[in-house]
């Protein structure tokens, strides 16, 4: 995103993990927080072409790009994981 921001590139958004997660509360609580946390960011950005958002499960990362223009989401995994694996993400990520 620092990337983008030096060039000029605004419609680019981009959500930050780090934010979104927060690891110390207890599970129920913590996707509660969580889904709040992804809402107030796609709000947020409402106005780009694509927000992108990297997503640890594990030992893995992988790539969620939305495409706000056309509703659509690509998910860019190196690995090829089954999709059940990040299944309550996608569904967080569409509601």
């Amino acid at each position: 995103m620092g990337e983008c921001r030096k060039r000029g590139t605004t419609s680019i958004g981009y959500i930050d993990p780090n934010i979104i997660f927060k690891r110390h509360q207890t599970y129920p609580r913590f996707w509660t927080d969580t889904e709040k946390n992804i809402k107030m960011f796609l709000e947020n950005q409402r106005y780009k072409k694509y927000i992108l958002f990297p997503y640890n499960y594990g030992d893995h990362w992988i790539l969620f790009d939305l495409c706000l223009e056309t509703g659509t989401m690509l998910v860019y995994d190196s690995l090829k994981k089954p999709k059940k694996e990040y299944q309550e993400m996608i569904d967080a990520l569409q509601g």
